[in-house]
């Protein structure tokens, strides 16, 4: 019970990082596309 507790636990924790992985590849994605456009937009 207690393995098991431990168990569930950790793969909490994983699912939560790879969440937070996600949404910060995601806010960089957006800040570079922002970049992108705003560069862009200086050159014209």
């Amino acid at each position: 019970m207690k393995t098991n507790g431990m168990t569930s636990a950790a793969s909490a924790l994983r699912m939560w990082e790879r969440r937070q992985e996600v949404v910060a590849n995601n806010l960089l994605l957006k800040m570079r596309y922002c970049q992108m456009l705003w560069i862009g937009m200086i050159r014209h």
